[in-house]
């Protein structure tokens, strides 16, 4: 075991190269290497803590101190990049390229948790890496955060993507069965004022499987305040990722603005089934302020994509948008094909209080079961008031029963419960058995 603790290390020209494994890394000031500033290349299981990765002795820069290729470069398996514990924690900042970037196959298994990637020392003021505050190349099974607190990275103010995970043509599906949990990704690290990264807060380029949240409120990240998107998801191989239990486009209340740019979460590039929420109590998104919408599928976008128990509201565009040309009219029999195969969405006829204080909804889908994989599953929301659905009120089920019929009623339960009031509007979205979701339909 190699122990290094209280060192300062600078203008060396490769980098600090470990290649014994099993070393521990501790207590540097790594700056100005052409290279990275630490670079793990033939063995595994080291330990990268409490070290200043690009920057001066404080925690800032003063002057041009970046190592060229970035803070920790990263090709071997089992490595721990910080800790759980404030003396483990790493500034990686200020470096030319990326902060911590894991490269190929046998780079998994790694954590990188608890560091400041793209602030100084305080993790209050930007001081951005060159690229990608954390990039995965090619490389699976890797965690970046936790869900304990503790683990939390701050990964803001990088001058590319905060996380970027991402195949190449020649390698795809490697960067599979990653973990991005738990992180401030464009906040300072109060989640409450802006630190944005310059464009994406995440990318999954090319990149199947993957997690991004989680349904515990430890595993939420918090994405906002990008210069592009939230969450931008592109590619045919970019399949099977898994969006739970984020806030995007708000503080760490989940109340308060703190929007990207551009969208909440754009697919595109024939990217498909691919899940933002899900099916359980908890697995809901936060989607909110953002700068041209909640949830874009491009006009290029794959199908499959399931937008499930979201809460989207105070956006500037629509909250869920197939295409990307505004709202998108239904068609007889749902014949047109797209982005979620341009799923429509059901017609609200009535929406009221009944006698004995229970919300009833009347409705019908245009949806036949040549054009759309049946049952369909109908989920209702109180609007926001411009159309997006803010708070879930319940789900129901339109059958192919239901389609022969032509309309139904549904009895969601006592609106006190449910918190519905006679002010309030109903917005429904569907979403057949193979993950398509419409867009919202008109408030009733």
């Amino acid at each position: 075991m190699i122990e290094l603790d209280g060192s300062n290390v600078d203008c060396c020209e490769p980098g600090l190269q470990i290649l014994a494994g099993n070393s521990i890394i501790r207590g540097l000031v790594i700056n100005r290497f052409v290279d990275y500033g630490i670079n793990i290349l033939e063995k595994g299981g080291n330990l990268i803590e409490c070290n200043f990765l690009g920057t001066d002795v404080t925690g800032t820069q003063i002057e041009a101190l970046g190592n060229g290729n970035g803070g920790v470069g990263i090709s071997t398996p089992n490595n721990i990049i910080g800790g759980t514990k404030i003396e483990a924690r790493n500034v990686i900042s200020g470096n030319l390229a990326h902060g911590v970037q894991m490269i190929g196959g046998e780079a998994t298994g790694n954590l990188v948790q608890g560091n400041y990637i793209g602030t100084d020392l305080t993790g209050t003021m930007a001081l951005g890496n060159g690229r990608d505050g954390v990039k995965f190349d090619n490389a699976p099974g890797n965690t970046v955060g936790g869900a304990r607190a503790e683990a939390r990275n701050i990964i803001s103010g990088n001058a590319r993507d905060g996380v970027r995970i991402q195949n190449g043509t020649d390698n795809v599906g490697n960067a599979t069965g990653n973990q991005v949990l738990g992180n401030y990704i464009g906040t300072d690290l109060t989640g409450t004022i802006a630190l944005g990264n310059a464009q994406n807060g995440v990318f999954i380029n090319r990149a199947p499987g993957n997690i991004i949240g989680g349904v515990t409120p430890g595993a939420r990240n918090i994405i906002s305040d990008n210069r592009g998107n939230g969450i931008r998801i592109k590619d045919v191989d970019a399949s099977g990722n898994s969006i739970q239990g984020n806030f995007i486009g708000t503080d760490f209340t989940g109340i308060y603005p703190l929007g990207n740019d551009e969208t909440g979460i754009k697919i595109l590039s024939s990217a498909s089934n691919n899940s933002i929420g899900g099916v359980t109590t908890d697995a809901g998104n936060v989607i909110a302020f953002n700068g041209i919408g909640g949830v874009l599928l491009e006009a290029t976008a794959g199908s499959g994509n399931a937008i499930e128990r979201n809460s989207f509201f105070s956006n500037e565009g629509l909250g869920i948008d197939l295409s990307g040309n505004g709202i998108t009219s239904n068609d007889a029999d749902d014949a047109d094909t797209g982005p979620n195969n341009l799923q429509n969405y059901p017609d609200i006829s009535s929406a009221a209080i009944n006698d004995t204080s229970e919300l009833v909804i009347g409705y019908s889908v245009d949806s036949d079961t040549i054009h759309s994989a049946y049952p369909l599953t109908i989920q209702f929301f109180i609007s926001d008031g411009s159309g997006e659905g803010k708070v879930l009120l319940g789900n129901d089920t339109w059958t192919a029963d239901d389609l022969k019929a032509g309309a139904k009623s549904v009895n969601l339960g006592h609106a006190t419960d449910l918190g519905f009031s006679v002010e309030d509007y109903v917005v429904a979205t569907a979403t057949d058995s193979e993950g398509n979701t419409s867009e919202f339909s008109k408030a009733k």
